[in-house]
């Protein structure tokens, strides 16, 4: 049994990574989980995994860009990039 407090190490880590974008890591530790076991958190969740569904997909990703759009801030994206010398 793994201890919990290395587990909730792990998913401080994974926050972080989220946060700036980058799910390789996620990704890569959810090919070691098997398969049955993310479909039994799907169902968990309210979700119904169907895989062959391009309208379940073009949903969720439809859903994930209003998400990234209504959590953009162009105004602190410009003055972060002026106080980084990216915007010139």
């Amino acid at each position: 049994m793994i201890d919990e407090s290395f587990i909730d190490v792990v998913i401080e880590q994974m926050k972080l990574d989220i946060a700036v974008g980058d799910w390789t890591a996620i990704a890569e530790l959810l090919t070691h989980i098997p398969e049955d076991v993310l479909v039994g958190f799907l169902s968990d969740c309210g979700m119904t995994p169907d895989f062959n569904d391009e309208v379940v997909i073009a949903e969720q990703e439809e859903r994930e860009h209003a998400a990234e759009l209504e959590n953009f801030d162009p105004i602190s994206l410009l003055e972060k990039q002026e106080q980084t010398g990216e915007l010139k």
